[in-house]
């Protein structure tokens, strides 16, 4: 008897030494590979390579300027500066543009931006600021040539919170929400945004594959007024949330009178309204 007690004495404490799993009880269990801004692990830059462990948002933050994402002439960003979209009830077409955009040096996760948006034809300023509340490992064959064909770059998505003002002098509406971005860090310390090959149809992607995507709703500061907004750098993959047939056919096509009357009959259009000194409208008659 004393023999078969021994054994069970030696039994537990084996098991009792074996490395202890987390729990996998829904809701209870954090992504190794996510990080929050408030955290501050102090990992270095090596420790972000993929298939690595993920280091703090906030030690990302320090070491790359993220606001260089909407501020690089040679970037994505600017190669289709607007992000194009729905707003409200109607789906009207909504677009908006960030023009510049520096970060706090005391708080890297807090970038303010300057820009334009445009609804019915008529531009109106805005400023504001994107606050990057956390990054994670992004990992995919998808992801377009320029980004995966180096294994030294860093693969990434954000989510960040944003708060406009639009307006001059008097503020007419803010809008409010959350970006999401997928971004890459090359050997060089560079940022840039990525997209993918293919279009993110599974939704692997939280910017949908096209670089960034815009969620939250809009304001009206009179009448207290509220709109959602939905942008993206391509509307095509967030438009079937919104019309299972959206489209605006070819250069020089008809648009459909459905989607014309709701704005998208400019979708064509290569006014830069955007910029500070918008180039004219390209007529070919």
């Amino acid at each position: 008897m004393q023999k078969q007690i021994a054994i069970l004495a030696l039994a537990f404490v084996g098991v009792a030494c074996q490395p202890q799993t987390a729990s996998t009880t829904a809701g209870t269990v954090k992504n190794p590979n996510e990080t929050e801004v408030s955290s501050d692990s102090g990992a270095t830059v090596a420790a972000l390579r993929a298939n690595s462990p993920v280091a703090s948002t906030q030690a990302i933050l320090r070491q790359h300027d993220l606001a260089a994402l909407w501020n690089d002439p040679h970037g994505t960003y600017q190669e289709s500066p607007v992000l194009d979209g729905f707003l409200g009830n109607e789906h009207r077409r909504f677009a908006l543009a960030i023009n510049a955009a520096h970060r706090e040096a005391k708080q890297p996760q807090l970038i303010h931006v300057v820009g334009k948006s445009r609804l019915k034809g008529i531009t109106t300023p805005f400023t504001g600021t994107i606050t990057v509340v956390r990054i994670t490992d992004l990992a995919d064959d998808n992801v377009a040539p320029g980004a995966a064909s180096d294994p030294t770059n860093s693969l990434y998505t954000a989510k960040g919170l944003f708060h406009l003002q639009q307006g001059n002098s008097k503020a007419i509406s803010k809008l409010e929400g959350e970006v999401y971005f997928d971004f890459m860090v090359d050997r060089h310390g560079k940022v840039d945004l990525i997209t993918t090959i293919m279009p993110d149809l599974n939704n692997k992607f939280p910017a949908r594959g096209c670089g960034m995507v815009v969620r939250g709703r809009r304001t009206n500061q009179a009448t207290g007024e509220h709109q959602s907004v939905l942008l993206a750098r391509d509307v095509f993959v967030i438009a079937p949330e919104i019309f299972a047939d959206f489209g605006v056919g070819d250069r020089g096509t008809l648009v459909n009178p459905k989607y014309a009357k709701l704005g998208w009959n400019e979708a064509w259009e290569n006014e830069e309204w955007w910029a500070d000194s918008p180039k004219p409208s390209l007529s070919l008659y």
